[in-house]
């Protein structure tokens, strides 16, 4: 049998294309390998950047829940005695006839306006729950980019943020000044007797002070998941 054997010159090209395909090839993966470094730090970048506008956005939120909180502590008490007060005097009215009963009537009802002028207000303290931080991670996909514990715990301080947010903005709406203000000159309208007067007073400083103290509620239970999900963190 005869075999021919490949020139030296064909033998050496071939072996200079193997290598330079090779390079070709190995320079083609580093650079992938490069871009994809690239792109994965510059993701870990933006997500950290966007962690950092969400953490003091959520301290900016927790300083302001435990002052809107504080500020409203005077306000539950200011209610609970002027209710005390009231039903007070709807007791004492309501146990009296004939004469005594016009006396004291006389007597209080003065002082009884006057109480009602003082502290029948509304200053109900409430965080404004800025979002814009959150928003921004989600819009520029930096969010999607964190870690999972990490996105979790946000969105689950976002959540509750959104729920109380809502729920407040109800119980403003059922409770809000004009109301308030407002229905005073309508409980002093002539026909109405002074215990009849009263007795609606009181049902307005009840159901106030109901919405107050659910909105009360709602801003320490999302105090309460802030300060659970630091802990976490830490």
């Amino acid at each position: 049998m005869h075999a021919e054997l490949p020139k030296k010159g064909a033998l050496a090209s071939f072996k200079a294309f193997t290598a330079e395909y090779t390079m070709i090839v190995i320079s083609i993966l580093t650079a992938l390998g490069l871009e994809h470094a690239a792109t994965s730090w510059h993701h870990k970048h933006q997500a950290h950047q966007a962690a950092a506008r969400i953490e003091a956005e959520v301290a900016g939120t927790l300083k302001e829940l435990r002052e809107a909180i504080d500020g409203n502590e005077p306000e539950l008490k200011k209610y609970a005695a002027l209710k005390e007060y009231v039903h007070g005097i709807l007791e004492e009215s309501e146990s009296k006839t004939g004469q005594a009963k016009t006396d004291y009537e006389q007597a209080t009802k003065v002082q009884l306006q006057q109480r009602l002028d003082a502290d029948m207000t509304i200053k109900l303290s409430f965080p404004t729950f800025r979002h814009e931080a959150w928003d921004v991670a989600v819009a520029s996909q930096a969010a999607s980019w964190m870690e999972a514990d990490e996105l979790h715990r946000y969105s689950g301080i976002y959540a509750h943020q959104r729920e109380s947010n809502a729920m407040i903005a109800q119980s403003i709406t059922m409770v809000n000044g004009p109301t308030i203000i407002g229905a005073l000159p309508r409980l002093q309208l002539k026909g109405k007797s002074f215990d009849e007067r009263n007795r609606e007073v009181y049902q307005l400083i009840v159901d106030y002070s109901s919405q107050l103290r659910m909105v009360q509620s709602n801003l320490k239970s999302l105090e309460a998941t802030i300060k659970e999900a630091n802990a976490a963190k830490a």
